[in-house]
């Protein structure tokens, strides 16, 4: 992939900003989003002061509903269905083994019940793909189950076991693949199971690439466990058009966050710097990115969402 030649980007301000009711010991933990609405699933770091929550807003903020979960359940995720209702991915663990069901939620916010999922071990990602299911697990496999939780079938083969992955939706038949750590793009079909890689390429994600690989080989010479060297591509989504958008990790907060708009076969399009929210004077990162259109969704797990044009 080859890249044009960009001048530094230019900083841009949060068009509009609110956020989400939260207690204070409450984050969001996941967070998933239709056309039209965010929900947000809310966690508790005490994990006594308060029950999980689950909270639907508009895009501009208003809460059109804000319900407790039950006590007690280990909740990792959050997907949509196409008739807009919201399951909640929770862990149950029966003796050594862990298994996995969804609660499912009307787009009114009533429970309509749980389904069990055919699947075990550690789910690093969870997310709605047309009426199925993508299930990411930490050894590499990328599953897809259908809507009645029933059925299980691999999505694409020869991942390797990592947490550096994730996953975007693009149509009913392709998923990208992106590999945070390498700085890699994989257009996953449905059909073939197989993945097109390809690598980005600029700059600054060189040099981001080396700032890792080198507190990597500081980490290793110390003596320490060399674990994950670091992930470049940061808080992601995908347009409608397929392009692919990412914050630029490290981030200098004082500066903001650097967001690189990418083309499948052309690389880097744009380059923009997006202006944080701050918290008690520090500014605070995006954990999830959202974009449709000109405008691009920054939120964080203190509960702050940030709009910005970004055309």
């Amino acid at each position: 992939m080859t890249s044009l030649a960009w001048p530094r980007p230019s900083l841009v301000p949060p068009a509009r900003s609110f956020r989400i009711p939260l207690g204070a010991d409450q984050f969001l933990a996941d967070f998933a989003s239709s056309s039209d609405f965010f929900v947000f699933l809310v966690g508790d770091r005490a994990r006594r002061s308060a029950p999980p929550r689950l909270i639907r807003t508009s895009l501009a903020g208003a809460v059109s509903w804000n319900i407790a979960l039950p006590e007690g359940q280990a909740y990792a995720g959050l997907a949509l269905r196409p008739s807009g209702g919201v399951l909640v991915l929770c862990r149950v663990r029966q003796g050594l083994e862990t298994t996995w069901v969804a609660d499912e939620f009307t787009a009114l916010g009533a429970r309509m019940g749980r389904k069990h999922l055919p699947v075990s071990g550690s789910i690093v990602q969870f997310a709605g793909w047309g009426d199925r299911l993508i299930l990411l697990r930490s050894d590499g496999s990328l599953l897809s189950v259908d809507p009645d939780g029933a059925h299980i079938a691999s999505v694409v083969c020869g991942l390797p076991a990592s947490e550096a992955f994730a996953v975007h939706p693009i149509s009913h038949t392709e998923l990208l693949i992106v590999d945070r750590s390498a700085g890699q793009l994989g257009w996953a079909d449905a059909a073939t199971k197989h993945c097109q890689w390809e690598t980005l390429d600029a700059p600054e994600i060189a040099n981001a690439r080396s700032f890792f690989d080198g507190r990597w080989r500081a980490s290793a010479s110390e003596g320490h466990t060399a674990g994950s060297r670091g992930f470049v591509v940061g808080a992601s989504g995908v347009d409608s058009y397929g392009d692919f958008w990412f914050i630029l990790q490290p981030v200098n907060r004082a500066e903001g966050a650097v967001l690189l708009r990418t083309r499948r076969s052309v690389g880097i399009v744009a380059r923009l710097r997006l202006q944080l929210p701050a918290k008690n004077a520090r500014p605070l990162l995006p954990t999830w990115l959202r974009v449709a259109g000109n405008t691009a969704y920054g939120i964080c797990r203190d509960g702050y969402v940030d709009q910005y044009v970004v055309s």
